[in-house]
């Protein structure tokens, strides 16, 4: 049998700073460029003379081309995190599909072409695994201008200082209209960054600036912020937003053995990663962590081993 790795993060609970939303249960939280210390939309960086131009198709099956409401599949992260990819709430995505009408999935299926956006976010409906950066029902193909459409780039130094000055991936929607019949033509971006960081950036040209769009970030677990839902002028031409991420990619902490007790649990402090194999059936690792003031995640992966029906998670206190 193949180990699984227990994995746990913790995060110091952040004092509150101006933002825009949040946080919610997870810790993320977003700011505009209007807040106090928000994030600055200049410079824009074109990525569209520079990056890779992705090629959408209906998401029913994965092949048919398509101009409109269509998707661009598997498009790599692993520039990130050294291979690992881009953390999301707890998991490192090593690729993204990216849609038409304005917004990444993590879980891409038939649904990560739809058009109507849901508002506000978490919603149950699918998609759930997504950052919605103006989620409306875009075109991307319109004539006269072959220039318009999806592209990407990594970056080893981000460009845009404000996620960090580690390295990021850039999606950009260039010169998208809404399929109102407007005369409409901007460009959006997402930056995605090693800490987990989401930086958004919106040109002017948007005639409808938030009507019937959504900006927002929502995971599986029913968790998410929505920083823009339905409302006129909440987005603004030149403007950006900054989804603040938990501090979910410290440093690595090893477990330590034997740690099946709590007399011999191993040490986590906040702002770190531990991991741990199970050796088999009846193992156990046990953590300690601060008693107040943090936030715990921990996933079980079997993906490297035999299907588990029995592992658990466990908290318990101790004097």
């Amino acid at each position: 049998m193949r180990a699984l790795l227990l994995a746990f993060a913790v995060a110091l609970l952040a004092a509150a700073r101006a933002a825009a939303a949040g946080p919610d249960l997870f810790g993320y939280r977003s700011m505009r460029s209007a807040d106090a210390g928000g994030p600055s939309f200049a410079p824009f960086a074109d990525i569209s003379t520079t990056g890779t131009r992705l090629f959408f198709v209906d998401p029913d099956d994965g092949v048919t081309p398509n101009a409109d409401d269509g998707v661009a599949l598997d498009v790599p992260l692993g520039t990130l995190n050294g291979g690992r990819g881009f953390p999301f709430y707890g998991t490192f995505h090593t690729t993204v599909a990216m849609s038409t009408n304005g917004f990444l999935d993590f879980a891409p299926s038939a649904a990560s072409d739809v058009p109507n956006n849901q508002c506000p976010l978490p919603d149950p409906v699918v998609p759930n695994t997504i950052i919605a950066v103006l989620w409306d029902d875009l075109l991307l193909a319109n004539a006269p201008d072959p220039a318009r459409g999806g592209y990407q780039q990594a970056f080893a130094t981000c460009p845009y200082p404000e996620g960090g000055a580690g390295a990021c991936v850039i999606f950009q929607w260039h010169r998208a209209d809404h399929l109102t019949g407007s005369t409409d033509a901007f460009s959006l971006q997402a930056a995605l960054y090693e800490d987990g960081d989401i930086l958004m950036k919106f040109t002017a040209g948007n005639l409808e600036e938030g009507i019937n769009s959504t900006t927002g970030i929502e995971s599986s677990i029913g968790l998410g912020v929505t920083d823009a839902c339905d409302v006129a002028s909440s987005v603004t031409a030149d403007s950006a937003v900054l989804f603040l991420a938990p501090p979910f990619v410290g440093a690595t902490v090893g477990e330590a053995e034997p740690n099946d007790a709590t007399a011999t649990a191993t040490a986590l402090p906040a702002g770190t990663c531990g991991a741990g194999g199970i050796a088999g059936a009846g193992d156990a690792d046990v953590w300690s962590i601060a008693a107040t003031g943090t936030l715990l995640y921990a996933l079980v992966d079997t993906r490297f081993a035999a299907r588990s029906t029995t592992s658990a998670k466990r908290v318990s206190t101790s004097a």
